[in-house]
């Protein structure tokens, strides 16, 4: 039975198998070092991996980086999605809404107001909002598509010298 949860410790030799095999591309390759890095280092908020399990098997994941956004002068958390894998075998529309939709419930349980996704040209029909409408809470899914419309047409940095941080 395939199960979604969030690990708590992250095998990056593994992931990085999995990921390279998912994606079975030959100029495609994980590497254990990059992931740490960026799960652990490369933007200081810490990170969450969602693992998709069939029994004591890893089949894939996503991984939620924690990141700072400013919108209208407000800082707020936020997460960057990236390295969203699922192994071919398992692929499926169902098993990628259950990944989003735990992403759903630890955004909505650690007040996590904003979602960034940053997908490739075959997962970009997955990141739009329309894709996590069956997802999402209705409230939810106005912020995403809020936040597409907003960052549509824009090149702005995400935190300008006018935000201020809600912890006073």
């Amino acid at each position: 039975m395939v199960t979604v949860s969030e690990e708590t410790t992250v095998d990056y030799e593994l992931t990085a198998r999995i990921a390279t095999e998912a994606f079975a591309q030959s100029s495609v390759h994980f590497s254990p070092e990059r992931i740490k890095w960026l799960y652990e280092r490369s933007f200081g908020r810490g990170t969450s991996v969602l693992a998709a399990t069939d029994g004591t098997r890893k089949i894939g994941q996503v991984a939620m980086i924690g990141q700072t956004m400013c919108v209208n002068g407000e800082v707020c958390a936020s997460i960057q999605l990236v390295d969203l894998f699922i192994l071919q075998a398992y692929r499926s529309g169902q098993l990628v809404r259950r990944l989003y939709k735990e992403v759903e419930r630890l955004c909505t349980e650690r007040n996590i107001r904003f979602i960034l996704a940053l997908p490739n040209d075959k997962s970009v029909m997955l990141t739009l909002p329309q894709a996590w409408s069956g997802a999402l809470a209705p409230h939810s899914r106005r912020r995403v598509a809020a936040a597409a419309r907003m960052f549509q047409d824009c090149a702005i940095p995400a935190c300008s010298p006018r935000c201020r941080s809600n912890r006073r």
